[in-house]
């Protein structure tokens, strides 16, 4: 029988064509391995009766399988092939932009997802990956309008309502933040980095509790997340948790043997419980897996200038700023270590670098507001005192609490703490940090952190300014959030003098805490009484401290303070009158800030002090 002509050229057909495309090879090329998917597709591609279409539906597999396996370049050689056999090809516009993205070539990136919303306008992916690249760009309020667009075309997008609230966390917005994270959790129930990203938000918010609650369901859901146990290290080291934060450090290393962020973090954990030998190992081990690690840099820095090391801190900061140039902190840093060596001309110089640059990174506000107040000290001109160089270390924090949202606010409480700081820094304080109008939070979260600073110093001095107030003979500090309602409310929603004390306790020479804070109490008249049998005095209580530590009052125990009519509390004029007396010791200086009260106030205010010092000499400014 003859063959017929159409089955004569189909068999003249097969034989010239070297491989058929079949569906396993397909199977394969569309497969989310990548090594399966360059294979299957290469050997789609080689049958060469394929058509246009489906050669770019193969190239284009192919190009997601480089990029899977870390080829980018390979990937947009693929993309290109693909887009040049079909130029309306969305998903390949969508795909090449990963791929551009993964390089950090972020405006090509945005290129490409620009042109693939063109040709499809409702593409939510498009969308959502555009986000992605405004958001790694720092463009968060572009990035944000991209989320929510994909949002708006699939309102079930968890993984854009997760983006959307890594945006509004990187803007400071953590309440959008939080409820994006919520939303996303709520549309896919074990999102386990959602739970994790939330738990960021929670830690920026100073709310450790909650941030940990979902660290622990992060890792319940996923029991290898090395990030999450990092993270949850973050927030024990913000408690004060220090052995705890480095069990989680220790786990995520476990997880990740080359997890740098981790042992950057351990580091951290290290340094507060003064142990810096093993801080600087972690550190270093942090930069031999990441040689362009800033926080790492910086970090190792600290732990240099906690033993004395300025030079060698100064040239770990200057490598953090190599890696980072707009690292705000780091600047800011180097500054300090300048002004602690006695260079007071390039630490005015660092400040003004440090200012010139944006405030980046969490500390970056910190960074800003201490080079301001740092520069107002040493540029006062050529009449004022050099800065004081110490023999040994002393941090301070400083508090002022003015604007209390339930009652009269205080005049003086701000003005006093700036004049406190200022006077310390003309001292040669190696650390003075300045806060004021702080909640029950913002101090809890200052008094944690002030702990890690006190453990690596000689004297570690803690001043209030603002309402005290004594129940049942122990003493509290009122946050400016207070409302103290009832007298069960005092507990609640102060803080302990107690736990200022142990802020500064791990010092190793002085502890001294200073209490501005005797003044008339309006919270007393206004407090609901639930025990008849509860005392509520006027001012503070008497206390017993012990072991090197020192509480001045600025009126005695049972009485009042008075704010003061001028620039400044009569307490604070008579203590910076007072306090930079060369040679002075400290108990006679308080003896003489007592006399110049007692005089400006008719008698009617005492200061006094409470404690038991050594017997060697203490001076805040020593004879040079």
């Amino acid at each position: 029988m003859r063959l017929k002509l159409p089955l004569l050229f189909a068999a003249v057909l097969l034989a010239t064509n070297a491989h058929a495309a079949s569906d396993a090879d397909w199977s394969d090329c569309k497969s989310s391995k990548a090594q399966t998917a360059i294979d299957g597709c290469t050997r789609v591609l080689g049958d060469t009766a394929l058509n246009a279409y489906d050669r770019a539906t193969a190239h284009n597999y192919r190009g997601r399988g480089y990029r899977r396996s870390g080829d980018y370049d390979r990937a947009i050689a693929e993309y290109n092939e693909a887009i040049r056999l079909r130029p309306d090809y969305h998903t390949a516009f969508n795909n090449r932009g990963l791929a551009y993205r993964y390089k950090r070539n972020y405006d090509q990136a945005i290129a490409d997802y620009s042109e693939a919303l063109r040709l499809k306008p409702d593409y939510s992916t498009a969308y959502h990956n555009r986000g992605r690249a405004y958001r790694y760009k720092g463009d968060y309020d572009q990035a944000i309008a991209d989320y929510s667009e994909a949002i708006r075309l699939k309102p079930d997008y968890s993984t854009a309502f997760n983006n959307r609230g890594i945006a509004y966390r990187l803007k400071g917005d953590y309440d959008q933040a939080i409820a994006d994270y919520s939303e996303a959790i709520r549309i896919k129930l074990d999102y386990a980095t959602a739970y994790n990203n939330r738990g960021v938000a929670y830690r920026y918010k100073g709310e450790y509790d909650l941030a940990i609650a979902d660290y622990d369901k992060a890792l319940e859901l996923d029991p290898d997340y090395a990030s999450a146990f990092s993270n949850r290290g973050l927030a024990y080291r913000r408690k004060g948790e220090y052995d705890r934060a480095i069990a989680d450090y220790n786990e995520a290393l476990r997880l990740d043997p080359d997890y740098a962020t981790a042992f950057n973090n351990r580091g951290l954990a290290y340094r507060y419980k003064g142990e810096y030998d093993l801080a600087i190992a972690d550190y270093d081990k942090a930069l031999e897996l990441d040689p362009d690690h800033a926080t790492a840099y910086r970090n190792r820095g600290n732990v240099y200038v906690d033993k004395g090391d300025y030079d060698q801190a100064i040239a770990d900061f200057g490598q953090a700023i190599r890696a980072d140039p707009e690292y705000t902190a780091a600047y800011t840093s180097r500054a300090l270590a300048y002004q602690q060596k006695g260079d007071t001309e390039r630490a005015i110089a660092e400040f003004r670098a440090a200012l010139a640059v944006p405030q980046k990174y969490e500390n970056g506000e910190w960074a800003h507001r201490t080079a301001r107040e740092q520069l107002a000290v040493l540029e006062q001109g050529p009449d004022q005192p050099d800065p004081v160089v110490l023999p040994d270390r002393r941090v301070a924090l400083v508090i002022g609490n003015s604007n209390y949202h339930s009652v009269s606010k205080l005049p003086n409480p701000k003005r006093d703490a700036q004049t406190v700081a200022d006077a310390f820094r003309r001292l040669g304080f190696a650390e003075v940090e300045l806060l004021n109008d702080l909640s029950k939070q913002a101090m809890e979260r200052a008094l944690i952190d002030f702990t890690g600073r006190a453990q690596s110093a000689d004297w570690a001095v803690i001043y209030f300014a603002g309402h005290g107030m004594e129940m049942d003979g122990e003493n509290y500090l009122v946050p400016v959030d207070a409302q103290l309602k009832q007298d069960r409310h005092v507990r609640l929603e102060t803080v302990s003098l107690d736990d200022v004390l142990e802020a500064a306790g791990g010092a190793d020479t002085l502890r001294l805490v200073i209490l501005d804070a005797c003044r008339d109490n309006p919270f007393a008249a206004q407090m609901q009484r639930t025990v008849t049998t509860r005392s509520i005095g006027r001012g503070l209580a008497r206390i017993e401290p012990t072991g090197g530590t020192l509480v001045a009052y600025a009126a005695r125990d049972g009485q009042v303070a008075l704010d003061g009519e001028g620039d400044n509390s009569p307490f604070v004029s008579a203590f910076v009158q007072h306090l930079g007396e060369p040679g002075l010791d400290i108990r006679l200086m308080f003896a003489k800030v007592r006399d110049t009260v007692m005089a400006a106030t008719n008698n009617q205010q005492q200061p006094f002090t409470y404690g038991s010092l050594p017997g060697t000499e203490l001076t805040f400014r020593p004879v040079e």
